[in-house]
Parts: C-alpha cells; structure tokens; sequence
C-alpha cells in the first residue's frame, strides 16, 4: 500500500495526527473509533437540560341526559337541546338556540360552542363561548334545567384559560351533572280532607316557583299555590313547603300535587288521596236516607281493608278512599 505523501518531521507527524490528518491512500482502513477529533455534524443533538412539560389533559365531567330523575316539563327546543348537549352533538344544540329566550339560548349556544372548540377544534369558537360565560350571571341566576349547562360552560371555559393548548377529555356525569330541579320525597300527610295543610318535603324546594293542585285529571279542576302570595300562597316551614289542600270535586277521589320550576314546567309530582268524612253519631239515629237521595250522591270506591296501621295525625273519623300510592294520571 503506497502513501502519497510522507509526513517526514516527527514533531509534524505528530501535528497532524492530533489534528485530524487523514491525507492518506482512500484505500487505508479507516481509522479505529475514538482515535480522532469528533467532527460536528448539522444533525447533532443539542444536550437535554430537562424533561419537556407533559401536556395537561382535562377531563370534563359531562352532564346527564334527560331521564329518570330529571324533571318531566314539556318537550320543547329547550328540552331537546338539552339531550343533544348530554350526546354531544353538540353542531345540532346552535340552530335550536334561535327559538330560545335570549338569555337561555345564549348559554346554550355558549356551551355548543365551548364543546366544538375544545373537541372538534373549533377554536375560533373559544371567544364566544368566553363571551356567554361573562353574561351568563352564574348558577344562581339561571333555571334548574340550565345549571349543568353553565357548569359545563364554565369547566370548560376555565380549563382553557388556565392552558390555552390544553386538550380535553370527557368524564362520566357525576351527581353535578344532574340539574338541580325540585322533587318531591313524600307528602306529609299523604290524605286528608279539603282544607287540611299538607306539606311537600324533597329536594331543591328553594327553587319551586309555584304548586299546581289538580283534581280529577282536570286543568278545570285545579288550584295554583305560588310564594309570596300571603297566608293563602306556599308557606316555608321546618322541612318544607306547606299549603292548604284547595276545595275539591265531589267526584275527586285523589289530587295531584305538582312542583313548578317555572309556570307550565312541572319537575315532580305525587298523589294526595282524599279521604270521605266517616259516619258522625247523628248519622246513625234517624230514618235512612230515601233512595233518591242517595242515587243523587257521588259514587265513591270501597274504602281499602283496614291494615292495622294507625291513622295520620289528623285522620280520626276518616276513611281512606285509596290506601295505595299511584302515579299521577297522564296529562
């Protein structure tokens, strides 16, 4: 193997050799690795100084969809954008929030949009659902239904304020999710007779607007008790709202006692029994009644088998007309 040219002075020889000479027949091996200077190269990988920032993830707790437990008001835009936003189609919820009252529809087309924007993204949809959450007023100042849709909102609107590249994921409804509409756990007592005072004990009773009371099935045949109305209105007492069980129909048999969150929006509902005046002694001396008389009287169902139970306060000398708890009639 012949060398092209010689570097003759040792001390040169040297020089060179620390210098990375590599002057030399292109046949040569290679020098052995770790022999020479480390020449840098474009692609060299700068020294880490630190582990990057994970990324944060939020995961939002949904809200539910309408069902069991969720309040029985009217089909409606309101309703129907509402199931849409608890699937998230939430593309479908906007052009329902034209028919909306303003304010409902704003907070509605807010949450739609924070929805696109931080898992379709659509993120030039963050201004205005930033701009909704300012005038929504906050949880207080909306109607029961709409109290998950502000906190959805707000999660949302929050989480990217705090992280603008910040990315999302969707958690399972948790009991916030659920709207904080009046229900009722039980009517105390559950039967009487017109004018006793009966007491709704539930949830979210803060929040009824008014009681709607109706006979019969009959809108004709009702009485709507409403707050602030004065001794004859809804009453708060320890526990409860109390109100005085109107006149009833002589064919009335029971009453359906209805919550309100707004007037129309009924959110719960139980049924009242009315008991029938049992015999007085008077009652038991004396001619009977003659057959007119008594065709002319109401029917009325067979009192249930007496079950040994104690009668309600308020119930001596009363029958019970139906002893059995029962949904109110379908409107």
């Amino acid at each position: 193997m012949m060398i092209r040219r010689f570097c003759v002075p040792l001390a040169i020889a040297m020089l060179l050799a620390a210098s990375g000479c590599t002057d030399t027949d292109p046949g040569a091996p290679a020098a052995p690795a770790g022999t020479g200077a480390a020449m840098p190269t474009a692609a060299a990988t700068p020294a880490r100084q630190g582990v990057a920032p994970t990324r944060k993830r939020n995961i939002i707790a949904w809200l539910r969809r309408l069902g069991l437990g969720t309040p029985r008001g009217p089909q409606s835009d309101l309703t129907e954008a509402y199931d849409l936003l608890g699937q998230r189609k939430c593309a479908d919820v906007i052009p329902l929030t034209e028919n909306m009252e303003p304010a409902t529809g704003r907070l509605f087309a807010g949450a739609a949009q924070a929805c696109l924007a931080a898992f379709d993204g659509r993120t030039e949809l963050w201004p205005s659902a930033e701009s909704a959450l300012e005038q929504a007023g906050g949880p207080d100042s909306v109607h029961c239904l709409n109290v998950p849709v502000y906190d959805l909102l707000d999660q949302l609107v929050k989480a990217h304020r705090a992280d603008p590249k910040a990315t999302f994921e969707v958690g399972e409804a948790g009991p916030g999710g659920e709207p904080p509409c009046p229900t009722i756990t039980r009517l105390q007592p559950d039967h009487g007779l017109s004018g006793d005072k009966v007491t709704i004990v539930g949830d979210n009773l803060d929040k009824v607007h008014s009681v709607f009371v109706e006979f019969n099935g009959e809108v004709n045949d009702s009485a709507l008790f409403e707050r602030n109305a004065g001794p004859d209105g809804l009453q708060p007492v320890a526990g409860g709202l109390q109100f005085i069980m109107p006149p009833a129909p002589e064919s009335a048999t029971a009453a359906c006692v209805r919550v309100q969150a707004e007037v129309s929006w009924s959110t719960d509902e139980e049924l009242f029994t009315l008991d029938r005046p049992g015999p007085s002694a008077s009652s038991s001396v004396g001619p009977p009644p003659s057959p007119s008389a008594s065709a002319s009287q109401p029917a009325v169902s067979p009192a249930p088998p007496d079950t040994g139970e104690s009668p309600a306060a308020g119930g001596a000398g009363r029958s019970r007309i139906g002893s059995h708890r029962a949904p109110c009639p379908a409107r």
